[in-house]
């Protein structure tokens, strides 16, 4: 059983909130995770700039919120060529809000450049491991629906912000994939998408983690952390029980590696 890919799932065109002399903040619309597409100008001068800060929310100035510096730069070569696109590699992050600002471009933004034309270049990309969503929530049209729905959609889009590779604790901070939140989450998750693989993996590279002995969890041991946290390997399995229709696979995590994941080790 292969575990669904990384992709992008989601491609949001931006919309322009507010100009500052030379700083532009977008909107995507929806918070989630990945990371900007930029349509790139033929005829920049080599060292022209792009700058692209991410953050989830704007202050009470509507200014970017970005503590955590999640910034991607591009620096034109001077051989692009129209038509040509650039995104990241090996980053992704958290965002809403996108902070825009360029140098060395023709008709650089402090010297009047049309503002919409810049903003039709970015398109706000969303990716995570590509489960397939296997459950819908219909509610009467009720106000107390309404706001169920709107509390349905929030859970939904979080958990597909923490889908990459593993399950994730945050999509803009540390990105790591910390037992005790997934595990608290697996019912949410199982109920809403096949997780079967996915899991299945996660089950699987910690099991080959302690065989290795990759990590010494016992330097790390925290006993008020204890029971989230060292039972991280029961409750996926246990939802994908009840829901998956297929649980044979889940033997593989043993079979494959000759050992299943040690409770006793799991103390992070």
């Amino acid at each position: 059983m292969l575990m669904p890919p990384i992709r992008e799932t989601e491609v949001l065109a931006v919309n322009l909130v507010s100009r500052r002399g030379g700083v532009l903040i977008l909107d995507a619309g929806v918070n989630g995770a990945g990371y900007a597409r930029v349509a790139l100008t033929a005829g920049a001068a080599p060292g022209a700039e792009i700058r692209l800060g991410f953050g989830e929310v704007l202050d009470l100035n509507g200014s970017l919120v970005n503590p955590l510096r999640q910034e991607d730069r591009y620096i034109y070569s001077g051989a692009e060529l129209n038509g040509t696109h650039w995104i990241p590699k090996f980053v992704y992050h958290g965002f809403r809000y996108l902070e825009l600002k360029v140098s060395g471009l023709v008709g650089d933004l402090p010297h009047g450049c049309a503002a919409q034309q810049l903003v039709s270049c970015i398109q706000a990309v969303m990716i995570r491991s590509d489960l397939l969503q296997t459950s819908r929530l219909t509610l009467p049209g009720t106000r107390t629906a309404t706001v169920l729905s709107k509390i349905h959609t929030s859970v939904l889009q979080t958990q597909k912000s923490n889908l990459h590779s593993v399950p994730t604790d945050c999509p803009q901070r540390e990105k790591r994939g910390w037992m005790g939140d997934a595990q608290w989450s697996a019912e949410e998750a199982t109920l809403n998408m096949d997780t079967m693989a996915f899991y299945l993996n996660w089950l699987q590279t910690m099991a080959d983690m302690q065989a290795k002995r990759c990590v010494d969890t016992h330097r790390h041991f925290r006993p008020l952390m204890e029971p989230p946290y060292g039972s991280c390997c029961v409750a996926p399995v246990s939802e994908l029980h009840p829901t998956q229709f297929d649980c044979s696979p889940m033997s593989d995590v043993a079979d494959t590696s000759g050992s299943v994941p040690d409770l006793s080790l799991i103390h992070i």
